[in-house]
């Protein structure tokens, strides 16, 4: 689950949470929440072409479905 938390300094960050519980990602502060949500849509892009480069490397199958990436992208607006 990715969340998005303010600062005391009235700053925005983003954290990614394990199914249990588990912080396992803080990102770096932003100044404005929309900028948080473009690094998260950043850390998505990232991953989608690593997953996608892994399979072409290992000839697993992972599969990225689009609509991930464009709730996304949707969301930040």
């Amino acid at each position: 689950m990715i969340n998005i938390h303010k600062s005391k300094d009235d700053q925005f960050y983003f954290t990614i949470t394990a199914k249990n519980g588990k912080v396992i990602v803080t990102s770096e502060t932003y100044k404005k929440k929309p900028s948080a949500f473009k690094g998260i849509v950043s850390l998505l892009r990232t991953l989608a072409l690593e997953m996608v480069f892994n399979e072409e490397e290992t000839q697993m199958n992972y599969k990225i479905k689009d609509h991930t990436l464009s709730k996304a992208i949707k969301s930040q607006k």
